[in-house]
């Protein structure tokens, strides 16, 4: 086995097949955005339209729409406003055909995708290359569910092969109630079938090359629009580049070596990455009040209006519960952030890890006083129950001395909790924003 062309064309067919049913031109009126073969929501979604926006194709149906002017011409793919826009139907046809159009541009945008699991799938001992059809079970179940997934390769290790992947996967509590998604999957990677792939009418040209990597002195050839890029870590020894658009993470992939995706496309830097120390932001006390004006006070209010009004579902929607009328922990904390200071704290726990300014970069068990006092109404508590770095499981906003809020499990929330709970916690970090 290996990570080819042949593996990476199975994997668009299995993540195509559960996802749209192989149809290129798949659209989601129901949820915020979401478009394509692989269900892209939010803005991964308009990163796909963002690439196919200056062919034949899109000029002849598209150019002059709504969605053209309104849309992406005013906001980058990487602009969280994309998160809470719904598509009209007035351009149904027209939409469907461009992205039919373009199936080797999804395909490629895909593969992207999922080369960007290899990194996490290698730090849990799932070689890719060498039990390539168990990762490609794999990278379903983390297309899914991230977290999820993880807990897979936590409990049953990276050494499964499909047989034993597939058990583990309809063993788990959440992924075990999609049966019928990983029967399909499971099916089509033991046959090796890639029927459709590439069928949506597009020219083929984009490829299925593998996404960019740091190499072992470091160096990663990454694309960014002009501006700036300086490399840096926090007192944890997280990468981070900050750009002109913000924070672009930077994964770790191996010893010295880390990877980032950006998706802006202008010009092409060489990055070295050379690791240097940031502050840390450190403490700043326990004052400040829910009306002091801060980021983190904003969003706690908006979180306390909301107590117990939203169900518990991780699905398309999550990012914008007022609409949908569902979240889930880090869906509403992102929220709360973009609705009160257009900040992005980041739409899911491995994200919010890596964002913000580390008060207390890592802590485990129970918080003492004294760190406690370090904190302030609004800070965000990204907790890992059982797993080794970087895995995360949960988030809480820090509400003040013995309290947090936060919406985790099943039931209505968001709610009041005790910060007692982090007795429990292999390991947490506190995030700051503002």
């Amino acid at each position: 086995m290996a990570w080819d062309d042949q593996h990476k064309k199975v994997a668009i067919k299995v993540i195509g097949t559960v996802e749209s049913n192989m149809d290129y031109g798949a659209i989601n009126y129901n949820d915020p955005i979401t478009v394509g073969i692989a269900q892209w929501f939010g803005t991964r979604a308009a990163g796909l339209l963002h690439s196919i926006r200056n062919t034949q194709q899109w000029q002849q149906k598209m150019n002059g729409s709504t969605l053209d002017i309104n849309g992406l011409s005013r906001h980058t793919a990487s602009d969280p406003w994309w998160n809470t826009f719904y598509l009209s139907r007035a351009y149904d046809v027209s939409l469907r055909e461009c992205l039919k159009a373009n199936s080797a541009t999804q395909d490629a945008l895909l593969v992207k995708d999922i080369e960007g699991y290899t990194a996490t799938a290698t730090q849990y001992g799932l070689d890719y290359n060498n039990n390539t059809d168990a990762f490609i079970l794999w990278a379903c179940a983390y297309h899914q569910s991230p977290r999820q997934a993880l807990r897979v390769l936590m409990r049953g290790g990276g050494g499964m092969g499909l047989r034993a992947m597939y058990a583990a996967i309809l063993a788990d509590g959440v992924l075990g109630q999609y049966k019928t998604r990983y029967e399909k999957a499971y099916a089509i990677i033991s046959s090796g079938d890639t029927s459709g792939v590439g069928s949506g009418g597009g020219a083929a040209g984009a490829g299925l090359g593998n996404g960019t990597a740091i190499n072992a002195n470091g160096n990663q050839e990454i694309t960014i629009e002009g501006g700036e890029l300086v490399v840096q870590t926090d007192n944890s020894n997280v990468m981070f580049a900050q750009t002109k658009f913000g924070n672009v993470n930077l994964y770790p992939c191996g010893i010295n070596a880390w990877k980032a995706s950006l998706n802006d496309i202008k010009t092409i830097v060489n990055v070295a990455v050379e690791q240097t120390a940031a502050q840390s932001g450190g403490g700043g006390g326990g004052g400040g009040g829910a009306g002091d004006g801060s980021a983190g006070a904003k969003a706690l209010a908006w979180m306390k209006s909301r107590i117990m009004k939203f169900k518990y579902r991780q699905a398309p929607g999550r990012l914008n519960p007022d609409q949908s009328g569902f979240t889930d922990c880090s869906g509403s904390i992102y929220r709360a952030y973009m609705d009160t200071s257009g900040i992005n704290p980041g739409t899911w726990t491995g994200d919010m890890y890596f964002r913000g300014t580390a008060v207390i970069p890592r802590g485990s068990g129970t918080m003492s006083t004294a760190q406690q006092a370090m904190l302030k109404p609004g800070d965000l508590i990204v907790i890992s129950w059982g797993g080794g770095y970087p895995h995360t499981d949960h988030v809480e906003m820090y509400v003040g001395p013995g309290q947090t809020i936060g919406h985790g499990g099943d039931g209505p929330g968001p709610h009041i909790n005790s910060i007692g709970m982090l007795s429990g916690a292999a390991w947490w970090t506190v995030r700051r924003h503002g």
